[in-house]
């Protein structure tokens, strides 16, 4: 009985401990609210300052976003100036190689067409027999002609 007597002593000290802790807790938190008295004028502030920051973060990425896609787009003017540069080799050399193709075309016209001038002279000044085996020359002398005329026209 003692024992049980004991118990209860215990058990009603806690349950007072406890009670003056929650009071003056209670107490501490109160005086507190009162020093920390939050006006209208308090709350537009912290409102003014959260509308300040959100607007200063959206501009700022913003600002990021503007320099990302801005180095994406001087990337492209680099690639696309090799890009030209490559190109602009390629027609150079398509180009000269064109050029020596159609000199070669126009020297081998002129080669033809002398030959087959050559023979029209021998045929103008042979004799009788002699013209009809000149006359053999002068027909190769024009299929070659006509051959390399044909060639450089498909060229052009």
């Amino acid at each position: 009985m003692l024992r049980m007597n004991f118990l209860k002593t215990i058990k009603v000290i806690i349950l007072l401990s406890g009670t003056a802790l929650l009071m003056s807790c209670s107490d501490d938190k109160q005086d507190v609210l009162m020093q920390e008295k939050v006006t209208a004028q308090d709350v537009k502030q912290d409102v003014g300052n959260a509308v300040d920051s959100a607007a200063a973060y959206t501009a700022q990425q913003k600002e990021e976003y503007i320099n990302k896609v801005q180095a994406k787009l001087d990337d492209y003017d680099q690639k696309l100036d090799s890009m030209l540069t490559a190109a602009q080799s390629e027609m150079d050399e398509i180009q000269q190689k064109s050029d020596a193709q159609l000199t070669e075309s126009i020297e081998e016209l002129k080669n033809s067409k002398q030959k087959a001038a050559e023979q029209l002279d021998e045929l103008k000044s042979a004799s009788g027999k002699a013209w009809e085996d000149i006359k053999s020359g002068m027909d190769s002398a024009m299929v070659d002609l006509e051959k390399s005329f044909e060639e450089a026209g498909s060229n052009f």
